[in-house]
């Protein structure tokens, strides 16, 4: 077979802008899929991706190249980028972290890869011309299995005619892909990437030009041998010989993405005239006709394939006499590398078995592997038809080429692994990186303008862990944070962790703990109404804040207008004092000439003299609370949150006095999200949310927040268990990334869902309800969902993070 065809010349004479062209007078554009992410169980979005990418195979009609290209994650060259950006009083530290971080994440992701999506489509020659190439001052080495590709090629000239003909094709084939699919031209350095990366596949080599000097010897059958001055690796490439009759729902392009090893895939697809594919359809019908006469000669059943098969090649046949619909003439190639043969040959019989279960036969050719390997160059021909397969558009859209699990940013901190496709996070190789301040710029593709985020599901699921992951990152890149922590815990949690990790081995993470600001405001005298909403708020806002909170407290009704505008009356008589403060507005009420408002007044004085209700009320010589450090952790003593699910009306006194100290807390963080620094962004973290949204008012202070930190391009997280007050469209835009850990109510399924826009069926009830602890759905900025599995890298991080307290108790078996 070998002797039949040409001599395998390397393809590639000049490229320029997305165009290449090639030494045998054709020329290719070349375009980047943006990888896209399906909803979860979305059978409508699947089959709406698969319309549109039918459509473009069956109107393009031209010779076109698909290529699926695992690149090699590059921890190091992340993390690099990621250090840039670095700045803060914690950015010292966070370079020590982030190099640990590398460390661990090179050895714990060797293997893992994300999924690059190419088109490469052959442009029409200008008529009646055949040769665009006038003469090579430089003769292209002949492939061999001891000689390397020749990288350095003298410029040609090429007429001028001839590539303004081209840019004007590449512009028509552009419009027709860019109305389809979610692409863009590739760039130079896509297209190097491209061209280099065949010569080095399954090594450590930097993808450069030098890449190519690879000596190609394929002196063992079957096999592929790659070697450069310092390294060595070996690959394979596999044809597909058979498909199944029925490619519906086969999704084998995205299928195999899920594989523990990298698998390279080519489809070369070309087209013929309608005759020729009504032609095509006969014959196979004939087969069928030929295998039915068989079949009846011994007296068997007819095979449900065949039967099946007909079926499809009447509606195919159909298809092509009255739509002009078109077969895709497709040779398709999977490319398997490794370091060492013997861990390619375990590669190889894992695809096989896979491909196997999808009823899908690939074979490795003996003597054909340096022809298949020059096949899946880009520009190269399709020299090999032996395992050509006519598909219908439809047929080979089934493959979803296209679609990922793609979670995150590019460039971001470590967060989680992308669970999505039911791995764990021990054995997933798909990580989840993740960049808190990426919301609010202008990203190609971004579906958010957004700082803020949002953390949803009940208590002991893992949000208070995923929250301090994400604010510890966050401080290495200068952001300044409030976080309100109404547990009281953060602090105890850091400094307990700190006994179990010595100075001398952990330095970073006892100087992380030293450099924050920890406010506890407690019943002593040093904090007495330090929230008091009068001493650290002005004018208008104040005096709502306050009417607000002493409302509250009273659980003054909308129907008792007379107690409500004395105590307005009285907040706006204060606020025009030197030193206002509520304990004067309480001596106000107390002086009141009607005895209703006068038994409010001693109601809140009560509420005043106890230690938690001290830190509201001021006499007006309260000093408002600092906030110089770059991080700073407010905790209250003495709160006695009640649990979500408990009906407000059944509040004791504690846990009534508790929620309506959230209130001012709310505004406290209002007044630090609009407090400008120049060039410094913000954010502001509130954990236990669900208590102000049991409240008309506490429901508008979170969309307050959410509505401030979005104009001032600061960030705000909203911690909570409930999804019910946040499916207004308009708030939901203002979070730009979401999280939400499991849920087993219907009513709070069906709430998630909607909040993360995705489809409300069995399915994803089903999916969230069955999340285990530290699983979440996560949103990012792009719109994408995935089911990730936080990750903490570092064991002091998680020794801080854990809330959950250790004891003696064991489960034993009876």
């Amino acid at each position: 077979m070998i002797n039949l065809i040409p001599k395998l010349e390397y393809p590639i004479l000049k490229k320029q802008d997305n165009i290449i062209y090639t030494k045998d007078s054709r020329a290719y554009a070349l375009y980047a899929m943006n990888p896209q992410v399906l909803k979860m169980n979305d059978a409508y979005g699947e089959d709406r991706f698969i319309k549109d990418l039918a459509e473009f195979i069956n109107q393009i009609g031209l010779p076109t190249h698909y290529m699926v290209i695992p690149k090699s994650l590059d921890i190091k060259e992340r993390h690099q980028k990621l250090k840039d950006s670095f700045n803060g009083e914690f950015a010292d530290i966070g370079v020590k972290y982030i190099d640990r971080a590398t460390e661990i994440l090179d050895y714990e992701l060797q293997d893992a890869v994300e999924y690059l999506f190419f088109i490469a489509i052959q442009l029409p020659k200008p008529k009646g011309t055949t040769e665009f190439v006038k003469s090579t001052k430089k003769t292209f080495s002949k492939f061999t299995s001891t000689l390397s590709k020749v990288v350095s090629l003298q410029e040609e000239k090429l007429d001028k005619d001839i590539t303004h003909h081209y840019k004007h094709e590449e512009e028509q084939v552009y419009a027709t892909i860019k109305g389809k699919l979610n692409c863009k031209k590739a760039t130079t350095q896509e297209i190097n990437y491209l061209e280099y990366r065949p010569f080095i596949r399954g090594q450590n080599k930097e993808v450069t030009s030098e890449a190519t000097e690879s000596i190609i010897n394929v002196k063992k059958a079957g096999y592929i041998k790659l070697t450069q001055l310092d390294e060595e690796s070996w690959c394979s490439v596999l044809p597909v010989v058979s498909l199944p009759i029925d490619m519906t729902y086969s999704k084998w392009v995205f299928a195999l993405q899920q594989l523990p090893f990298p698998v390279e895939m080519h489809i070369r697809a070309d087209y013929k005239n309608i005759e020729d594919d009504r032609s095509e359809v006969i014959r196979v019908k004939r087969k069928f006709k030929d295998q039915d006469s068989q079949i009846a000669e011994i007296n068997e059943d007819e095979d449900s394939l065949i039967s099946e098969g007909r079926v499809i090649l009447a509606d195919l046949e159909n298809q092509i006499k009255n739509e002009g619909q078109r077969l895709a003439r497709t040779n398709i190639s999977f490319v398997i590398s490794d370091k060492t043969k013997e861990g390619l040959d375990e590669k190889i019989r894992d695809l096989k078995n896979f491909c196997k279960d999808s009823s899908i036969q690939i074979i490795q050719p003996l003597s054909d592997q340096l022809h298949l390997f020059h096949q899946c160059l880009i520009g190269s021909r399709v020299h090999l038809r032996d395992w050509e397969h006519p598909l219908s558009p439809e047929a080979l859209a089934e493959s979803l080429f296209g679609i990922s699990q793609k979670v995150g940013n590019n460039i971001g901190f470590y967060l989680a692994k992308n669970l999505t496709d039911g791995s764990t996070v021990k054995t997933s190789l798909k990580p989840v990186f993740f960049h808190p301040q990426f919301g609010n710029q202008r990203i190609e593709g971004a579906k958010t303008r957004s700082l803020h985020f949002m953390v949803l599901g009940p208590t002991g699921m893992g949000k208070s862990f995923l929250v301090k992951n994400l604010w510890f990152y966050s401080t290495f890149l200068g952001t300044k944070i409030l976080k309100i922590d109404p547990k009281n815990e953060t602090e105890s949690k850091l400094k307990e962790a700190l006994k179990s990790f010595s100075k001398e081995e952990y330095s970073e993470f006892h100087e992380f703990v030293s450099k924050i600001n920890f406010i506890s405001l407690t019943h002593e005298n040093k904090d007495k109404g330090k929230l008091d909403p009068l001493r650290f708020l002005t004018g208008i806002e104040a005096e709502d804040t306050a009417v607000t909170l002493l409302e509250s407290l009273a659980k003054v009704q909308d129907t008792e207008r007379q107690i409500s505008n004395a105590i307005t009356e009285a907040v706006q008589h204060v606020t025009r004092s030197e030193t206002p403060g509520l304990l004067k507005v309480v001596e106000e009420l107390k002086k009141n000439k009607n005895e209703i408002v006068r038994e409010v007044g001693i109601q809140l004085e009560g509420f005043s003299k106890s230690a938690l209700g001290g830190l509201l009320f001021s006499d007006g010589t309260s000093q408002s609370i600092s906030l110089d450090k770059q991080v700073n952790i407010i905790q209250i003593q003495n709160l006695d949150l009640p649990k979500s699910e408990v009906d407000p009306k059944t509040y004791n006194r504690s846990q009534h006095l508790s929620v309506c100290t959230m209130i001012p807390l709310a505004k406290f963080t209002t007044k630090f999200l609009r407090n400008e620094v120049k060039g410094t962004l913000k954010l502001a973290i509130f954990e236990e949310a669900w208590a102000l949204e049991n409240t008309v008012q506490g429901t508008a202070l979170i969309k307050e927040m959410l509505r401030t930190g979005r104009s001032l391009n600061c960030g705000c997280g909203i911690v909570t268990q409930s999804a019910k007050d946040y499916n207004e469209q308009d708030v939901k835009e203002q979070v730009g990334v979401r999280f939400a850990f499991r849920a087993e109510d219907p009513r709070e399924q069906q709430d998630v869902l909607q909040f993360f826009d995705l489809p409300v069926n069995e399915e994803n009830k089903a999916m969230l309800a069955n999340l285990e602890e530290g699983q979440c759905l996560f949103r990012d900025i792009y719109g994408r969902t995935g089911i990730i599995g936080v990750d903490v890298l570092f064991n002091e991080w998680a020794k801080a993070f854990n809330t959950v307290a250790e004891t003696n108790a064991t489960e034993v078996s009876i």
